[in-house]
């Protein structure tokens, strides 16, 4: 390859294309005897023929020229016009089997080698010659323009044997000089079309040089490369139906038919273009080693600039068949093949940029399994395919912040960016909570973000546009056991009306396969559900997740998944949905029925809490700092010792009599469980006993804490801990209203944190604060293992 380092981004279109020298090669070969009756039965007998239909068969020298060479007879008829003192015997034979095709071809090659006729590596190979791919026909055209030429110069080369010469049936691609508008885009067309595929050709063949000297792996070659080879196959044949269109009269030029036809083999430059990102980022890094070869190709400027070329030019075509449009003038026909045109190339170049969003989306979801601490024990590939991702002000009824929103076809996912200083403390926490050495405890560097939520997306209600005052805002409404609703601050409009309706549209997929799975489940297990609610939480943008990622896990990791078909069939009971299938108008007015709903629903709920084993129960003195409130307004300081208490030998009387509770009203409650940096959500009755609500507690813990507690306690597997088996001895707080971390440990210690919590939120509520969802009291449950 020649060195023209300084010329490789600024060279002229080429003067001379393949589909040019197709012609001058056809009108030459017709001036050697013997190949009249090729011509003849491919081109001359043709002539009674419909024009429209021949014009049709020979717009393209190149095919031609390829199926009279593929016959292999004219090779040695080519062969004995040098006159060779040993010319090569011709048999005539009526057979058209490959091997008989192929015995001239042997024949041309051989002599052209042991004469020294052609120079070995441009001979072309027998397989090369019948593979249907320009960069092979390249080669063979090359191979018979030496030979060619060789006969041209010994003057053997007579008068053409036929009238008129091949390449009057075929259009002369030299063009006029441009008489308006029209014409200058068409001629612009054709010369940039050129320069693109000769650029193309260079960096095929920059390609070949590294190959050739394995400058580099054939593994980098393709990061780099992709299907290159392909793709200038394709651009050749794209620019011959060009070369054979431009020189047409305007109201004959059919460009929109040309790329309408060809549509589906546009489809090659998805995976180039899919790809261009990792190949940029493959020749940063072996840029050094790519630097040996500076003298045809700089890596660092000019390698970059050719290998983004095929992005810019398929982005190209939609422009110049829309300024055509505007140009054209009088003719419907031509007007109409132009829209046609505009639309292919616009359809093109959408598929081209979907590919690329895929494969970016696909890298994004990549990096998301190195960089999430925490996802839940669930491999993110079952949360289905990653759609969009962006920054959003998320808000909530008393929290905003800035957020990392991921929509995948499953579930949206909420994350945000951890610093160091939050690293440490959140390793520290997890660490103290199940009393663990974090200095013992891997911790991968790469980890950056930090999940704060998890929303299934069948569980979505609705998603309203909230914009105010050119500000636009989603707002999404969802439900699990009560209706939430987050909002996020979009930063333009078009951020806007691309996420909306992306939402609404998986919500409605999402919610179609959640429904049908659901009538499934319900004929394969009735038994009665474990526990009520789902372990959701927004408020404070802390985890939030459905029952739903029990059965991820169990598709990830194999676990039986009959609690979620329990936990199905118990929100269905009765004809009471949990929301999904309400009606979509009427999630302001849900007050009073959906509470009542509610109501029922908790009531029904069976619970088997087991007996659960507390006799070795220990507190400790000091309360871990991941155990304490989050809100920055309650930081816990100095907590008091608490006494070693057995909750068996308390003397438990129902709430119902005692008369702790009576000025609590007679609704369910939200308990949010802190469980190291997990916070989970469980609705209990105002009446629960203090031993049924260790044992949700506890069961919250093993569902949802599991792959933590795997990874802390070497006496613990997975079976074990589904099951039960291996008590873990949870102690259980409240904060009182002096800012203090109270032990719960009896039926009069549940019943005082309930009216702690209710005061607490009346408080708020004359404050003008938001303490309540709905009707339902909040209590922070601070939750340990002894």
């Amino acid at each position: 390859m020649e060195p023209n380092q300084a010329n490789v981004l600024n060279r002229s279109a080429p003067k001379v294309s393949i589909y040019k020298q197709s012609l001058d090669l056809l009108d030459k070969l017709a001036c050697i005897d013997g190949f009249e009756p090729y011509f003849e039965n491919l081109l001359v007998n043709c002539k009674d023929q419909d024009a429209s239909k021949r014009l049709e068969l020979y717009r393209d020298p190149m095919q031609l020229v390829w199926e009279i060479l593929q016959k292999g007879v004219p090779l040695c008829i080519l062969y004995n016009s040098l006159r060779p003192q040993d010319p090569i015997l011709i048999e005539t034979t009526d057979s058209t089997s490959l091997n008989a095709v192929k015995r001239p071809v042997y024949s041309f090659l051989k002599a052209c080698k042991d004469h020294e006729i052609v120079p070995q590596d441009d001979l072309f190979t027998i397989t090369e010659l019948f593979k249907d791919d320009t960069n092979s026909f390249v080669k063979v055209l090359k191979t018979v323009l030496i030979v060619v030429d060789r006969i041209e110069t010994n003057g053997y080369l007579g008068e053409s044997k036929l009238d008129p010469p091949p390449s009057s049936y075929f259009m002369d691609t030299q063009l006029k000089a441009p008489i308006d508008n029209r014409d200058r885009i068409v001629r612009e067309l054709v010369d940039t079309e050129r320069k693109y595929v000769q650029d193309l050709e260079l960096l095929q063949g920059y390609m070949i040089e590294l190959q050739s000297k394995q400058i580099v792996s054939n593994n980098t070659l393709r990061y780099i490369f992709s299907n290159l080879n392909h793709l200038v196959d394709f651009q050749r044949r794209c620019l011959i139906g060009i070369e054979a269109n431009a020189p047409l009269p305007i109201n004959e030029q059919r460009f929109g038919a040309l790329f309408q036809n060809m549509e589906e083999a546009f489809s090659v430059y998805e995976p180039y273009c899919a790809n261009y990102d990792q190949a940029s980022q493959v020749v940063v890094q072996e840029a050094n080693t790519l630097a040996q070869l500076d003298h045809i190709m700089e890596p660092r400027y000019e390698l970059p600039s050719m290998l983004i070329k095929p992005i810019q030019r398929i982005c190209k075509y939609p422009l110049i068949f829309r300024e055509m449009v505007k140009l054209c003038d009088g003719d419907p026909q031509s007007l109409s093949d132009l829209e046609i045109g505009f639309k292919t190339s616009s359809r093109i170049t959408d598929k081209v940029n979907e590919a690329r969003r895929r494969e970016a989306n696909d890298a994004i979801v990549r990096s998301l399994e190195t960089r999430l601490q925490d996802s839940k024990g669930v491999a993110i590939a079952a949360y289905g395919r990653l759609h969009i991702h962006d920054s959003f002000i998320m808000s909530t009824n008393d929290a905003s912040r800035e957020l990392q929103i991921f929509l995948f076809e499953k579930i949206l996912i909420c994350c945000k960016e951890v610093n160091q200083r939050e690293k440490r403390r959140s390793r520290q926490g997890m660490a103290q909570s199940n009393n663990v050495n974090p200095a013992n405890q891997s911790v991968d560097n790469k980890c950056q973000l930090k999940l704060i939520g998890r929303i299934f997306l069948h569980t979505i209600h609705r998603v309203v546009n909230a914009s105010r005052l050119n500000n636009p805002v989603i707002t999404v409404f969802w439900r699990d056991i009560f209706m939430e609703n987050f909002s996020l601050k979009c930063k333009s409009e078009d951020q806007l009306n691309t996420w909306k309706p992306l939402l609404e549209n998986l919500i409605d997929g999402a919610r179609n396969a959640h429904l049908k799975k659901k009538e499934e489940d319900s004929d394969d297990d009735n038994d009665p559900v474990d526990d009520g609610v789902s372990d959701i939480a927004v408020n404070k943008f802390d985890t939030y997740e459905s029952d739903e990622d029990q059965e991820l896990k169990a598709n990830d990791e194999n676990f039986s998944h009959s609690r979620n078909s329990r936990l199905s069939n118990a929100i269905i009971e009765n004809g009471h949905n949990s929301g999904i299938n309400s009606d979509r108008n009427s999630y302001g007015n849900n007050n009073t029925n959906d509470m009542a709903n509610i109501n029922r629903k908790v009531s029904k709920l069976s619970v088997n809490s087991g007996q659960h084993s507390t006799q070795n129960e220990k507190t400790s003195g000091t309360i871990p700092s991941s155990f304490r409130s989050r809100n920055s307004s309650q930081q816990i300081q100095n907590a008091p010792n608490v006494a070693t208490v057995n909750p068996s030998s308390t003397k438990h009387v129902h709430p119902a009599n005692n008369g702790v509770n009576k000025a609590l009203p007679n609704r369910p409650l939200k308990l949010k469980v802190h469980f190291g940096d997990d916070i989970f959500v469980i609705a209990v009755k105002h009446d629960v006993l203090y031993l049924d609500l260790l044992d949700k507690v506890e069961r919250k813990i093993r569902l949802c804490a599991a792959p933590n507690l795997l990874t802390t306690n070497e006496m613990m597997n997975r079976e074990s801990l589904l099951s039960g088996k291996v008590p873990l001895g949870v102690i259980i707080r409240y904060t009182d209203e002096d800012g203090d971390l109270v032990l719960i440990s009896s039926d009069e210690d549940v019943q005082l944190a309930f009216e702690s919590a209710d005061i607490a939120s009346n408080n708020m509520n004359n404050n003008g604060g938001a303490g309540k969802i709905g009707s339902m009291i909040t209590l922070n449950v601070y939750a340990s293992i002894a």
